[in-house]
């Protein structure tokens, strides 16, 4: 890792106190001109005391009023999709996707102002998910498009929770 968060080049994944692992192959923008840019160090790394800890930044580069979004995320070859008004979800936040969104300061409602979020690691604690890691073990990958006034966004990722099976 850099003084700074994960190196762009090199992803070391994190290992949590119940054993798991998480190694994100990557999170990036699928556009070039997106409306919301990805920094190329964004990413969440699993820590062995059993938090999130996130990386990198987010940019807003054209304030926006509403937006749309669709989605199709892929778990050991179970596909989930559908469509959501992105505001009301931002909304509608709650448990752990509250708390990252207020570890960085990121907006609760639209509209949503132009400006830059940085994660530079902030915790998140989610040690009250410990029993639902087998559940959550494999492969995620997804895509996310968002349509707003301003502009559109791509995003695309891919990630892996498994069990280690020995220490070292």
């Amino acid at each position: 890792m850099t003084p700074h968060g994960p190196s762009s080049n090199r992803v070391k994944p994190g290992v949590s106190s119940s054993g798991y692992k998480l190694h994100v192959d990557y999170f990036r923008n699928c556009g070039k001109n997106d409306v919301v840019q990805l920094s190329d160090d964004f990413q969440p790394t699993l820590n062995d005391d059993c938090s999130v800890t996130l990386w990198g930044c987010t940019t807003v580069k054209h304030a926006f009023k509403s937006a749309q979004m669709t989605y199709e995320i892929s778990r050991n070859g179970v596909l989930y999709s559908g469509t959501k008004n992105a505001c009301d979800a931002l909304e509608g936040a709650h448990g752990e996707v509250l708390a990252i969104m207020d570890s960085v300061g990121a907006p609760r409602t639209c509209p949503i102002k132009d400006g830059t979020i940085c994660g530079h690691g902030k915790h998140v604690n989610i040690r009250k998910h410990r029993i639902k890691l087998p559940v959550m073990s494999g492969t995620t990958t997804g895509r996310v498009e968002l349509k707003t006034n301003s502009g559109d966004a791509c995003f695309e990722f891919s990630a892996t929770l498994s069990r280690r099976l020995f220490s070292g």
